[in-house]
């Protein structure tokens, strides 16, 4: 079965892992994926008894085995990079900037290289932070709304603590919860909310001397941000936008609320009830926000950073012949 959690984090990767395959098959029971288990490592149907193991794990309360987790991958490929992501050793807070800083390097390049020079760059074979410690690195960064974004968002705070260099870190957590709003959005992560932001605001976003911040942190609805979020993406599917993605990529959440207000979000949605695509796509913000993604789209093909993503509607074209 596996061993109990040695603390918050594990338990909380062991639910976002059990999520992840859950989303796979199509189920939402524990019971559901012990008998897939059972039947697919060779066992016939009719002598499947539940042991609840399933169950446990997503509760959090044992963590698969290694051979467990293997297993799912080779049926259910990326599984086991929720396991496994760096977020569980950058989440640890620590006095190793060494360690923290090899953690942040294997994030997905488009933010590590935000972070820290390429081998290529420095023809040295460690991580070599950039010079940049500003407010554009963390703008930048703000854009981002996956689970690698909230990574470095806690990095640059352990960082910031480490080295002392910058003694007000406001913006720092102020980065980090926007881009936490808006990962819960996206599945599996939605599913380990409020346990996450417990931990979180426990040892990252609390300041014990700001009374507003701590009201804000007070008021915080991740269902409202959930629901704000889920129906960002929705319009930009349903206004059909993207040229080369099935699905939103988490991006898009950014430039959503960037060129949408909350009125606009739901004034939009309504449309798909009176079942007026058009009405959709020819909103003006709808207008605003599709122009931005679809640059978007063209500068990954340019730069060759698209096919991090997933969700790909098909390899895309040669980007030596595209035209911004």
């Amino acid at each position: 079965m596996g061993r109990p959690p040695k603390g918050p984090l594990d338990k909380i990767r062991t639910i976002l892992w059990f999520w992840a395959i859950a989303e796979k098959l199509g189920v939402t029971s524990g019971y559901a994926i012990e008998k897939y288990y059972f039947v697919a490592t060779g066992s016939p149907v009719k002598d499947f008894v539940s042991t609840g193991k399933f169950n446990k794990y997503k509760a959090g309360k044992h963590i698969p085995s290694e051979d467990l987790v293997a297993w799912f991958e080779t049926k259910f490929k990326g599984t086991r990079a929720w396991i496994d992501h760096p977020f569980w050793d950058i989440a640890i807070p620590s006095t190793d900037i060494e360690m923290l800083y090899a953690r942040l390097t294997s994030l997905r390049p488009e933010i590590s290289q935000l972070l820290f020079y390429t081998n290529a760059e420095t023809k040295r074979n460690i991580p070599v932070r950039r010079g940049s410690r500003s407010t554009d690195e963390l703008s930048e960064l703000d854009i981002e709304s996956d689970f690698d974004a909230l990574s470095a968002s806690l990095g640059l705070i352990q960082e910031a603590n480490l080295l002392d260099v910058n003694p007000d870190i406001s913006l720092h957590k102020l980065i980090a919860l926007r881009i936490l709003s808006r990962a819960i959005a996206q599945f599996p992560t939605l599913e380990i909310m409020p346990e996450l932001f417990s931990y979180l605001r426990e040892h990252f976003l609390n300041d014990s001397e700001n009374q507003e911040w701590g009201e804000e942190l007070d008021s915080i609805s991740f269902d409202d941000c959930r629901m704000k979020n889920s129906l960002i993406l929705n319009i930009i599917k349903e206004a059909n936008i993207l040229k080369y993605f099935n699905d939103p990529p988490p991006r898009c959440l950014y430039y959503g609320q960037h060129f949408l207000t909350t009125e606009e979000i739901f004034q939009i949605w309504n449309f798909r009830y009176d079942d007026d695509t058009e009405k959709i796509k020819n909103h003006p913000s709808i207008h605003n926000l599709s122009t931005q993604i679809k640059r978007w789209e063209r500068n990954c093909l340019k730069n060759n950073s698209i096919t991090q993503y997933s969700g790909l509607k098909s390899r895309p074209v040669n980007t030596s012949t595209l035209v911004s």
